[in-house]
């Protein structure tokens, strides 16, 4: 037990690093002296999508739910993966869960927003970005998120409280545009936070051509 609690810690330390490589060979080893372990099968899928693998990533996630089925990071983080492979209806309801198991989790609102807008379902998924906002009013990802899902509404004029959308940006939006919030739950200080949100003025930034996860 000794030897399986130093080798996790030295895997977190690593994943936390965003050496996600050698973590994730490090957290093979501890499942394979301990394949029970709901949280390093998560630990795991984590490193595995953040290099990209997001079938495999899906696949680790599933095994740390068959063994805890109540694992929030882990439905959360299936549900955002789901959505990175385009299967939005499963990702929606993986998201669905996770909100449910917690419900202040503000990243699980945002990132079930998001998976509703790009099915088109936007009255929801407006309800869902204002319950992000509402959970934390600085969400920058959260604040561009509902411009422009109201914007696609034709509801340009205040979409959020007192912010305003500028007009000079309708003009350039092409498509619906979308970000994502694909921090980690397991290791969030691998990222640096977003600009804050600024309220007094826009609410929505210029999209860039591809959808990112935040």
């Amino acid at each position: 037990m000794v030897v399986h609690s130093d080798m996790l810690e030295q895997a977190r330390k690593l994943h936390q690093t965003g050496k996600l490589a050698d973590a994730e060979r490090v957290y093979r080893q501890v499942l394979q002296a301990n394949g029970h372990d709901a949280e390093v099968w998560y630990l795991l899928g984590d490193t595995v999508q953040g290099q990209g693998r997001l079938a495999e990533a899906a696949e680790r996630f599933r095994q740390a739910l068959e063994l805890r089925p109540n694992h929030m990071a882990a439905r959360s983080s299936l549900g955002v993966t789901l959505a990175g492979m385009r299967k939005l209806p499963e990702a929606v309801a993986e998201l669905r869960q996770a909100v449910r198991l917690r419900p202040d989790f503000t990243q699980g609102h945002h990132n079930l927003g998001v998976a509703l807008a790009e099915l088109g379902n936007f009255e929801e998924a407006v309800a869902c970005l204002r319950q992000a906002l509402t959970l934390q009013p600085d969400y920058a990802e959260a604040c561009y998120n509902l411009g422009n899902v109201l914007i696609s509404q034709g509801n340009v004029k205040r979409p959020w409280r007192n912010s305003i959308v500028p007009w000079s940006f309708v003009p350039h939006m092409e498509k619906f545009t979308t970000t994502w919030d694909w921090r980690s739950l397991s290791c969030a200080g691998r990222r640096k936070r977003p600009p804050t949100c600024n309220r007094e003025s826009a609410c929505v930034r210029s999209p860039s051509r591809t959808t990112t996860w935040g």
